[in-house]
């Protein structure tokens, strides 16, 4: 049992490890034609970084929770999704006899193009407070249950053939946005409420 376990282990820790075109553990470095792809959302736009989170909602806080590489679209070109704040947008709301500072957010992917520069596609746009509530993550291709609107309804469980894009709300729901070649465009899948 133990060398089944260890032999198990062992080669899923290598097929985690292998190539497969997403990103690197840790911080994601930011090209100048990236750069300019991420000002041209918004001037004031920046990528969210792990001082912005609230390490108390989201614990483990990712090392880039704001960015993420991979090949979205399956063009074979590095595609970028970023969580981008939008500085000036800050703006104060009481509710339940307490004031939260609440920013604008915005979750865009940046598809690569020959040539080294990108298209963007904007797929939200989200308010959230002060400390950020939301980070990004990959989902690699399989499967993945979506989720049920109806308390006893089966789950349906949803094949991903690319790698995508996982948006969680620390605490709250989590969605996939996945390539879809028929539509050429995100598909958006609730994985969780």
């Amino acid at each position: 049992m133990r060398i089944r376990y260890f032999v198990v282990s062992s080669v899923l820790a290598i097929c985690l490890t292998s190539s497969d075109g997403s990103e690197p553990k840790g911080r994601i470095a930011i090209s100048d034609k990236l750069r300019q792809a991420i000002s041209r959302v918004h001037a004031k736009a920046e990528v969210i970084e792990r001082k912005d989170v609230s390490v108390r909602n989201c614990d483990p806080v990712p090392e880039s929770p704001g960015l993420i590489r991979a090949d979205f679209n399956g063009d074979g070109l590095t595609d970028y999704a970023a969580l981008l704040r939008i500085r000036g947008t800050e703006k104060q709301v009481l509710e339940e006899n307490k004031t939260w500072t609440l920013v604008e957010v915005r979750l865009v992917v940046f598809l690569g193009q020959r040539g080294g520069e990108f298209t963007n596609v904007e797929l939200e746009r989200l308010s959230e407070v002060i400390p950020i509530l939301t980070v990004i993550e990959i989902q690699r291709p399989g499967p993945i249950r979506e989720y049920a609107e109806i308390e006893h309804e089966k789950r349906k469980v949803i094949q991903i053939e690319k790698m995508s894009i996982m948006r969680i709300g620390c605490g709250r729901s989590a969605v996939v946005f996945t390539w879809d070649d028929s539509w050429k465009r995100f598909r958006m899948i609730t994985v969780s409420d």
